[in-house]
């Protein structure tokens, strides 16, 4: 009775308790963010000397042993105490788990078990999500970005590959950022990749800004200018307009004049006009006419 009370004070100091994990882990495991947590689980597990409940080349104590006086088998003490441990800490991992997540736990006894079966569930997929990030890496183009966002969009990809264990170095980043920037910073593409060395993504970064800011001042500007443009060559054209116009009116007026005035009779008792119209008498004492 005496050993086992022992056991039982033994189990109960080194029990620990949900409080720590949930003060400790902020985050909680999706289907993007595997590694991250596992990364954070181990370090607390290590910290707490409890990783070997989830390593499985640490051995679990026998459930019974055989006492030394009766050479009967009974429940084994270390058993006992490994087990409430374990069961906290499946309890630590649960709830750090979504619940798409967790579902794929359910009615696993152990923490090592469930921790296994996140490993191996979690492996394929995160080989697929690497492969889709990578080409997601090598396709991307800033499009009608600013140069922050687009910078900020490289760099979160290159985030989830480090979290996915597949670290993207500083010059592909910088080659990935150059290669999308489009036709628009061309000069600035050419004049960067032919001075080596390459800056680092951080001296890139505030390259890029002050690249954007110098485009957009040129733009401003010849915007300004165009606008001026039109403005003076609409100005210097209304008074050629209004001249042409003038003078379009005087010489139909004047054309009018000489059509509606001027005429004069002839020998034969008819008459001609200058506006177009000839009239002559007849023998018998009416006109013929036609039109000039």
């Amino acid at each position: 009775m005496s050993t086992t009370a022992a056991s039982s004070s033994t189990s109960s100091s080194t029990v620990p308790t949900l409080n720590n994990v949930n003060h400790l882990i902020s985050i909680k495991l999706d289907r993007s963010n595997y590694l991250l947590w596992q990364d954070k689980m181990s370090s607390i597990l290590r910290s707490q000397k409890l990783f070997k409940y989830v390593d499985p080349t640490h051995p679990i104590p026998p459930t019974h042993i055989t006492a030394p006086t009766t050479n009967e088998r009974v429940p084994n003490p270390a058993f006992e105490e490994w087990q409430d441990v374990d069961q906290t800490i499946l309890t630590w991992i649960h709830v750090t788990l979504t619940d798409p997540v967790h579902s794929q736990v359910l009615g696993i006894k152990t923490a090592r078990d469930a921790w296994l079966a996140l490993e191996k569930s979690f492996a394929d997929q995160n080989n697929a999500r690497v492969l889709q990030l990578k080409c997601q890496l090598q396709r991307i183009q800033r499009g009608n970005q600013t140069i922050a966002d687009y910078l900020s969009q490289i760099k979160s990809i290159a985030d989830s590959l480090a979290a996915a264990d597949n670290r993207v170095s500083d010059m592909d980043l910088v080659l990935y950022v150059l290669h999308g920037l489009g036709p628009e910073y061309e000069p600035f593409y050419t004049a960067i990749t032919t001075r080596p060395p390459l800056p680092t993504f951080n001296e890139l970064y505030s390259l890029l800004l002050t690249q954007e800011t110098r485009l957009q001042h040129l733009q401003q500007n010849h915007s300004e200018i165009t606008q001026t443009t039109a403005f003076v060559a609409g100005s210097s054209s209304s008074p050629q307009q209004s001249r042409h116009s003038n003078q379009q009116r005087s010489q139909s007026s004047s054309s009018n004049g000489r059509g509606n005035r001027f005429y004069s009779h002839n020998a034969r008792g008819g008459y001609q006009g200058r506006g177009g119209f000839h009239g002559r008498g007849g023998g018998r004492g009416g006109y013929q006419g036609r039109v000039l």
